[in-house]
């Protein structure tokens, strides 16, 4: 009996499967990203009455901590308010401007390098429960927020 001649079957490949490259993923994630980014801030509720007066306090607090330096915050009773550097430096304004609606009464505040704000004055009443960690009215002070 003559040996036997086993051949080899040619390897079927599985049918190839439907799917996405990991490029194409990237890409759409990106287009997704891209349209978030501009819709999320029309999607944004407008800030309520006294959002110029916290926006200034971010913007001063902000400013402390990339300077790395202590700074006043002094709003006068016009609305007029201005930061500056502790003295000796107190003569240099490193900011300044006007509010629309001016607080109840003048008061200052020291904004540190580590973002606290501390009173620096009497506060206005509408102020009240100042809390110094987040520079902003306590939750419960904030009324009808």
């Amino acid at each position: 009996m003559p040996p036997r001649v086993l051949r080899r079957q040619p390897r079927q490949t599985p049918p190839a499967r439907g799917g996405v490259t990991l490029l194409e993923l990237l890409l759409a994630l990106a287009l997704v990203g891209g349209m978030v980014a501009l819709v999320a801030p029309a999607l944004r509720t407008p800030p309520a009455r006294g959002g110029q007066l916290e926006s200034v306090l971010r913007v001063a607090r902000s400013s402390a901590i990339a300077r790395a330096q202590t700074l006043t915050l002094s709003i006068g009773l016009g609305g007029d308010w201005s930061v500056r550097p502790l003295p000796p430096g107190d003569s240099v304004e490193v900011l300044g401007g006007r509010l629309d609606a001016p607080p109840s009464a003048p008061f200052e505040l020291q904004l540190s390098a580590m973002g606290a704000c501390m009173p620096a004055s009497t506060l206005p009443p509408d102020l009240a429960g100042w809390d110094a960690a987040s520079c902003s009215p306590a939750a419960g002070e904030r009324g009808g927020r």
